[in-house]
């Protein structure tokens, strides 16, 4: 399977409202807390009509378990994974959410910066294996 090149550009994770800043974390600090979050993947399909299967779905819900135990120590479940249309966008630009839970952690605030220092590499490793294992319908992950 080929997948089309894209033109290169720097990942961006992003979620919705406002990111805690280190100073509002040092609170956390030693604060048990428990783990879970949204992880949001913009894909451009390289055929409207070949959209990832529920089967491929879970593979990249499994990568990215295996990359947060990699990159924090932590293991994740995953719960609910959808596929919907981005918004203002063609056909060819989808977004795959996955919720996901890491449980409990004795240090919420030093997990928390830990995230936030790394989600850009989580992203990029994400977006090199989806990549790497050939998936024809997506030629750029953001």
């Amino acid at each position: 399977t080929t997948v089309a090149s894209a033109p290169t550009t720097t990942a961006k994770f992003a979620v919705p409202g406002r990111a805690v800043s280190a100073d509002d974390l040092e609170q956390y600090r030693g604060v048990p807390a428990i783990v879970n979050g949204h992880l949001e993947l913009t894909l451009a399909l390289t055929n409207a009509s070949e959209r990832p299967g529920d089967d491929e779905l879970r593979r990249v819900a499994e990568r990215f378990d295996e990359v947060m135990d990699q990159e924090l120590g932590v293991r994740t479940q995953i719960g609910a994974i959808s596929l919907r249309q981005a918004p203002r966008s063609s056909d060819e630009m989808v977004i795959a959410e996955f919720s996901w839970t890491a449980g409990w952690t004795p240090d919420g605030g030093h997990l928390q910066s830990l995230l936030q220092q790394k989600s850009a590499r989580i992203e990029r490793i994400l977006e090199e294996d989806i990549h790497r294992d050939g998936s024809d319908w997506a030629w750029h992950v953001a």
